[in-house]
């Protein structure tokens, strides 16, 4: 519990840091979160590797919220997993950017208010 805590407590404060200005990325804050929130679901399943748990639940949320599979998968790869899982962080990779490919394809664009009031902006020539 207090895991989860932290990791959602991580990403609120990332989310406040990153609309009052703050310079700084979010791709390490992610990472950071999605592991933390991956060990905490590793300790509920106690009958499965811990690591293997962890790192597949972390290439899993960060790429949700990074939206990009390949360099959640890379940074994984290189800077978190044992190498023993290297298989599984390259198949997990693929797979999200499989999918990713799949949501891109069969998802179409609704415009929004801001895009339609943008439209209406560019036909007066304002900008």
């Amino acid at each position: 519990m207090y895991l989860t805590a932290i990791s959602f407590a991580k990403l609120l404060l990332l989310t406040i840091a990153l609309n009052t200005g703050w310079v700084g990325g979010d791709i390490f804050p992610v990472l950071f979160s999605a592991t933390i929130q991956g060990l905490a679901i590793s300790q509920l399943l106690p009958n499965l590797d811990r690591t293997f748990v962890m790192v597949m639940v972390a290439i899993g949320v960060s790429s949700a919220i990074l939206e990009s599979p390949l360099l959640v998968g890379s940074l994984m790869a290189i800077m978190f997993a044992p190498i023993n899982l290297l298989p599984f962080v390259i198949l997990a990779t693929i797979l999200l950017m499989l999918i990713k490919s799949l949501q891109r394809r069969y998802t179409k664009y609704a415009p929004t208010v801001f895009d339609q009031i943008g439209d209406w902006l560019h036909g007066l020539n304002i900008f």
